[in-house]
């Protein structure tokens, strides 16, 4: 898995194409807590910042075919994320 370290962002998405589970693992690794910093800063919660990035991870596995190559995955995510969490306000308003 050391190797999978040194592998840039488009290899590591390839390779997620392909359905290798260690590449999943290596970009949860490198953009988790990214991707909780910022959903924490949003939603205040820890709990619910932490289930909307873990349904990012868990979709981004389950549609990992239908990735296109990106100029800026850390940008994708950041959309995926930001349109989570206005899905959920939009929702929390109605409620």
């Amino acid at each position: 898995m050391s190797d999978y370290k040194t592998l840039s962002e488009y290899d590591l998405l390839n390779l997620l194409r392909l359905g290798d589970s260690i590449a999943h693992t290596e970009i949860y690794e490198r953009y988790y807590y990214l991707m909780f910093v910022f959903a924490y800063k949003k939603l205040r919660d820890e709990d619910l910042a932490k289930d909307v990035v873990q349904e990012l991870f868990v979709n981004l596995w389950e549609k990992k075919e239908n990735i296109a190559a990106l100029n800026n995955f850390t940008a994708y995510l950041f959309t995926i994320i930001r349109n989570r969490i206005f899905d959920f306000t939009a929702h929390q308003n109605v409620k």
